[in-house]
């Protein structure tokens, strides 16, 4: 429910744009900002902002009132059940054609696609093999540290399975490091390096109880350093921990994360007004993460959910200005 409170709060701001869109923007006052973002209804009084008449205030808010939490819920749940909608893998030419016909339906007037292509790290695959019971679990690649992914030498690598904990130095004693493949904290920092330096061959991240983009960042470098670096998801991961902590566990790891030039689309709709000049409205509908392969970014498609909800309200008034919108994609990691 928090990205749906994150979406609502987005709607203001939004339906804010399209009370400039509806009228003058030089006669919308600080007084009326505090109404619309404060509230998500607005109280039309006898004291009304001066610039505005009551029967704009209440066409504003009437707007508000048509935002729907439940269909703000579902737009989400969409977004976010194709997968990864990162560039490159299938999720996000889903997201593109959702879009596409959400335009279509909502009433925008010159839908055109642009198609590029960039270059991005697809996940091949990757897993871990444990060849004394045959089992075998899927692990995931993480973002490359600048061109170096954790693409491994053909065959695998082996190593004895051992539990790194948060990687201070300290949670290495009495454990043989060097040739291991280390099974650590995600809320580590950047002490995975000291593994590395140790003279481990690979470090698999799990979810110890704290996973949040500050240490999401801290998993890749800015210098194309080869440091072999994974991800396991829940029962999988307590079940490497259970090895690990048994000791004396031989596993082999296999990997491929390789770079391809991709297509992806922009793509754009109008809104026609009765004056010169252009408001335009963009949002990006794929998802970043530390590990590609998983970003479904329910935090990533608030704002297009919020865009997708302020076209179709805007769709359904008589604009002052034109109002372009369009949805682009991100392909890299951004402090934005």
């Amino acid at each position: 429910m928090r990205t749906v409170g994150k979406g609502i709060a987005f709607f203001a701001v939004a339906l804010w744009l399209s009370s400039v869109t509806l009228f003058d923007p030089g006669r919308i006052t600080d007084g009326v900002l505090r109404k619309i973002l404060g509230k998500t209804e607005v109280e039309v009084t006898k004291a009304i902002p001066k610039g505005l008449g009551r029967e704009e205030l209440e066409e504003i808010r009437d707007a508000l009132n048509a935002i729907n939490s439940e269909d703000v819920q579902r737009t989400l749940d969409q977004f976010t059940s194709w997968g990864s909608r990162a560039v490159g893998y299938p999720g996000n030419r889903k997201a593109y054609e959702y879009i596409k016909q959400k335009f279509g339906e909502i009433g925008l007037q010159r839908v055109t696609t642009e198609e590029f292509t960039v270059t991005v790290p697809v996940d091949k695959g990757a897993s871990l093999r444990v060849p004394s019971t045959g089992e075998e679990v899927p692990l995931y690649c993480l973002w490359p540290n600048e061109v170096k992914t954790p693409t491994l030498p053909e065959g695998g690598i082996a190593g004895k399975l051992i539990y790194g904990r948060r990687g201070e130095f300290e949670d290495f004693n009495g454990k043989q490091v060097e040739g291991s493949i280390v099974l650590m904290d995600f809320n580590c920092g950047r002490n995975y390096i000291n593994a590395r330096m140790l003279g481990a061959k690979a470090v698999i991240f799990f979810d110890g109880g704290v996973v949040n983009r500050k240490q999401a960042e801290d998993k890749f470098l800015r210098v194309p350093v080869d440091i072999p670096r994974f991800w396991v998801e829940g029962e999988d991961a307590r079940r490497l921990l259970k090895l690990a902590e048994a000791g004396d566990v031989e596993v082999v790891l296999k990997a491929r994360m390789e770079w391809e030039d991709v297509k992806t689309w922009n793509v754009y709709g109008y809104l026609p007004g009765s004056e010169e000049g252009l408001i335009v409205v963009e949002a990006y509908y794929d998802a970043m993460s530390v590990v590609p392969g998983l970003a479904v970014g329910a935090e990533n498609a608030c704002g297009i959910t919020a865009l997708l909800q302020l076209a179709r309200t805007l769709s359904r008034h008589k604009l002052r200005y034109p109002v372009p919108v369009s949805y682009t994609h991100l392909t890299l990691p951004t402090k934005a």
